[in-house]
This record gives C-alpha cells, structure tokens and sequence, in this order.
C-alpha cells in the first residue's frame, strides 16, 4: 500500500508540474486585419470577414495548425505570449 500511495503521489506531482509549464494559450490575438481566436480545442482565424477553423495541437513554444493532410502553419509563441505566425506576422493576445 505504500508503494502504491508513493506512485500516485508521484504521478499527481508530475502531472501539476506539466500543467504549471504549459503557455495558456486560450483567448483572442489580433493583428489589425485579422484575429485569431483559440477556444474550446479549436483555432479559428477571421479575416476580412470570412472565418476558418482548424485542429491544433502545442509543442513547446509553438502552436501546430492542421490546416490539412498534407500541410501544417506553424505559429510560435513569443516571451510576451503574443503568436508569431507565418511572414514574421506577430498577433498580440488582446486583454480578456
């Protein structure tokens, strides 16, 4: 039982530690003529009135958009959790 105990104590204090690293990345970036909003699992940029949705799954500093089977954007995010995407264009995290 002990052992037992030691393992899950061990697991939940690895798993709070994960948790503590990873960016929050939930909530609306704008770059003056478009907007990127990330909410419930989904990445959806709007530009000049047309809205896209897409999957996307975070790898350390960068946020993977599966645009589709054969091509990824990859947006990266910087020290000021502002997203750097493709051209250099930067989309500043708007306040909540």
């Amino acid at each position: 039982m002990p052992l037992r105990l030691f393992i899950i104590s061990l697991t939940a204090c690895f798993t709070f530690t994960l948790s503590a690293c990873s960016p929050n990345i939930n909530g609306t970036y704008g770059s003056g003529m478009a907007t990127v909003v990330i909410e419930d699992g989904k990445f959806k940029q709007r530009t000049l009135g047309t809205e896209v949705e897409f999957d996307y799954k975070v790898d350390d500093n960068k946020i993977i958009v599966e645009v589709s089977e054969q091509a990824n954007l990859i947006y990266r995010i910087n020290e000021a959790g502002d997203l750097v995407g493709p051209m250099g264009i930067t989309f500043k995290k708007q306040a909540d």
